[in-house]
């Protein structure tokens, strides 16, 4: 299994010290504020680099099937940690 924590399948299988996903509620209706660009792919369909607000995060998918190359741009709906949770536009 990856160590991505989007790709987990319900919140009882993280390890208990880890905090729950945050969700940032502000962001569900609109992504351009919170738009970022994928710049390298580390998992296909699970794992990615992106440039959000002028740095380099690791992302991975709202949904476990999410689909995104190099250079398009996604929204920012969450993170865990260090890593963002996206949404493709």
């Amino acid at each position: 299994m990856s160590n991505c924590p989007c790709t987990l399948a319900r919140f009882d299988q993280l390890d208990h010290l880890e905090p729950p996903p945050l969700y940032l509620p502000w962001l569900s209706n609109t992504c351009s504020e919170h738009a970022a660009v994928v710049e390298e792919v580390l998992e296909s369909g699970r794992e990615w680099l992106v440039r959000y607000q002028a740095s380099l995060w690791r992302a991975c998918g709202e949904q476990a099937d999410t689909q995104v190359a190099t250079k398009d741009v996604v929204c920012v709906v969450g993170r865990h940690n260090l890593t963002l949770i996206i949404r493709a536009l």
